[in-house]
């Protein structure tokens, strides 16, 4: 592996000793091609050599030492630097490129270095992502610009260059991170619970980073992968009693813990929404941020409902959150003037609630309770929609018929039990 260094230092060389002629001696391009040929080639036998300990490791089960290892850091590390002084020199984004899965590489090797089966690489990749993509942000906002005009111009002329380098890494890293937490963590490590603990902390911190994404980089699909990602970690803190409670709950008291972040991505869905809305009337231009965690919310409630349905005392609070995320979204349709079927969609799955919901109270309290209760509980059910299909009828029609259509529904359910 110290071999490795060497061809490493000396591709290094090769690369900024010809870049150092070119700017400083005038000496063509073409001249030195079979010099950057020869130090690209020394390059990829570095890599290849500095990786001969891992590929044995493959072969015969055994172990990497971690000299070995970090030797081959060290070798990536060099050439990852004189790559990116190369790229720099030349305006070539294809040796930026380079660069950045060069440093990944030797980051993905210490992290192997060090981590002995705990969990905790997943984290660091999505840490490592996070460096990426912030790195980018920084080259584009101008962080590391220079008062003096040939720095300043060479500051301003790398973010360009390194722009798709460091995203296309940091995207993919972030991608990896995800597999890691859930693969590497909670397969092959047997989801114990200091490796469940390290996929939490790497999944919530790459929903951190897709959250941040959508405000830094202003674009909603951020959003959209932020709200996905957060049942996973969501979850996993569900299924240890968020590190409170030793016992795991049982499977239906998941669709609790998922009906409580639907609530919660509906609510900041809806602030995102309202913001967005007065960012519009002021004549400023932006996206409805909050469109993608609605959506979410209104896909991962539907599953808590059925999830939780085979348990009365689960489902007797499921459902009253359910009454009330939809009725609030109603509301917010209400408040934002949508009218017609759009304005009265979600009065459907309210009205549902307002039936289902005193039916498993009603089970959950009273067990013994005959199916003729069960009768006139519907039928008291049935006034009630009755006059608000009346009261809203008057200001829409279509408003009105979900209203009108729960209290045929009850009234019919109500006599065929009674």
């Amino acid at each position: 592996s110290q071999q490795a260094v060497a061809l490493a230092s000396l591709a290094a060389i090769y690369l900024l000793g010809g870049t150092g002629l070119e700017r400083r001696r005038g000496t063509t391009r073409a001249f030195l091609a079979p010099l950057y040929a020869v130090a690209h080639l020394v390059a990829l036998v570095a890599v290849v050599w500095g990786m001969e300990p891992a590929v044995k490791r493959l072969l015969t089960a055994g172990t990497w030492p971690r000299a070995a290892c970090l030797w081959a850091v060290g070798g990536q590390l060099i050439l990852a630097a004189a790559y990116v002084l190369f790229a720099w020199f030349r305006a070539q984004e294809r040796w930026a490129h380079i660069a950045a899965w060069l440093g990944v590489m030797a980051a993905g090797l210490a992290i192997s270095a060090f981590e002995q089966g705990q969990g905790w690489s997943a984290l660091a990749v999505a840490l490592l992502a996070a460096v990426y993509v912030l790195a980018e942000r920084a080259l584009a906002a101008g962080v590391l610009r220079f008062r003096r005009p040939p720095a300043g111009a060479a500051i301003e002329a790398a973010w360009p260059l390194f722009r798709r380098p460091l995203l296309v890494a940091g995207w993919a890293m972030s991608a990896g991170a995800v597999l890691l937490a859930l693969g590497h963590n909670l397969v092959l490590l047997g989801g114990g619970r200091e490796s469940s603990a390290w996929a939490i902390a790497a999944l919530l911190a790459v929903t951190t980073l897709y959250a941040l994404a959508a405000w830094i980089f202003r674009r909603r699909l951020f959003l959209w992968l932020a709200g996905g990602l957060a049942i996973a970690p969501w979850t996993l803190l569900a299924a240890w009693g968020w590190f409170l409670w030793a016992a795991p709950p049982p499977l239906p008291r998941y669709a609790l813990s998922w009906a409580v972040l639907a609530c919660i991505e509906l609510g900041t869905g809806l602030v995102l929404t309202a913001s967005w809305k007065v960012l519009v009337e002021r004549g400023t231009e932006g996206q409805d941020y909050g469109f993608p965690l609605r959506v979410v919310a209104n896909l991962l409630l539907p599953v808590a409902l059925v999830w939780g349905a085979v348990d009365p005392a689960t489902s007797s609070l499921i459902w009253g959150l359910g009454l009330a995320f939809y009725l609030v979204s109603a509301v917010a349709d209400h408040r934002r003037g949508l009218a017609g079927w759009r304005g009265a969609r979600f009065l459907y799955p309210s009205v549902v609630a307002v039936l289902v919901w005193p039916v498993y109270l009603l089970h959950h309290l009273v067990p013994t309770a005959p199916y003729e209760v069960y009768g006139l509980l519907m039928l008291g059910l049935s006034l009630p929609l009755l006059a608000g299909g009346r009261v809203l009828q008057r200001f829409d029609r279509a408003r009105s018929l979900p209203l009108y259509l729960g209290a045929y529904g009850a009234a019919i359910a109500g006599t065929a039990l009674v």
